[in-house]
């Protein structure tokens, strides 16, 4: 791929999630090119590495601080999450039964990616439906999670249940930020050692 200096890249593609590469030399691409604004779910797969608004060419690399992935190294780990009309949030390994229940939004979410905006999510775009959060026993398996956004700006949520399914959590920035109905979090049996 030749990207010149004036090039946009993949500018606006909110819904890509892998630039996979075997190798890739980005020493000859200017500085202030824009190839990555606005991918929010871009997540890098060596350390779950998401371009911000302001990211230049330099994170087009394989390796810690970049978006590029081998898929045969990588590390990323994908949950399903599924919003239901009546307001309950899905989140696991295994897909939610949605058999008799209208679903708002449903796609996977990289568990261990430093998400750095809302419009990483499923839920984004029905942030504001969300009112209980139901996080599986199976998350359990997730060694390295990153709640950074998950749940920001969700002011009708109320509940979180299986807080401490989450193991090993990493980042919780901005995680229940602007959460104003949330008075109350059961973090019972979650260990804060890994934050």
């Amino acid at each position: 791929m030749k990207l010149k200096s004036n090039s946009t890249g993949f500018t606006s593609c909110s819904e890509l999630r892998t630039v996979s590469a075997t190798s890739f030399d980005n020493s000859k691409i200017k500085k202030y090119t824009s190839v990555l604004h606005r991918c929010s779910r871009l997540v890098g797969g060596t350390d779950g590495f998401v371009p911000s608004q302001t990211s230049g060419a330099s994170v087009l690399k394989l390796g810690a601080g970049g978006v590029l992935t081998d898929l045969e190294y990588e590390v990323r780990t994908w949950l399903n999450a599924m919003l239901f009309a009546d307001g309950e949030l899905k989140i696991g390994f295994a897909k939610a039964d949605a058999t008799g229940r209208e679903v708002l939004a449903s796609d996977t979410l990289c568990a261990n990616a430093k998400y750095t905006a809302i419009q990483a999510t499923p839920w984004a775009s029905f942030g504001k439906s969300v009112k209980r959060v139901t996080i599986a026993a199976d998350t359990s398996r997730v060694a390295n999670v990153n709640l950074n956004y998950w749940f920001y700006s969700c002011n009708a949520l109320t509940s979180v249940s299986g807080m401490a399914n989450l193991r090993g959590m990493a980042y919780m920035n901005r995680t229940f930020n602007s959460c104003s109905a949330l008075t109350e979090l059961d973090l019972r049996g979650m260990s804060p050692a890994s934050l």
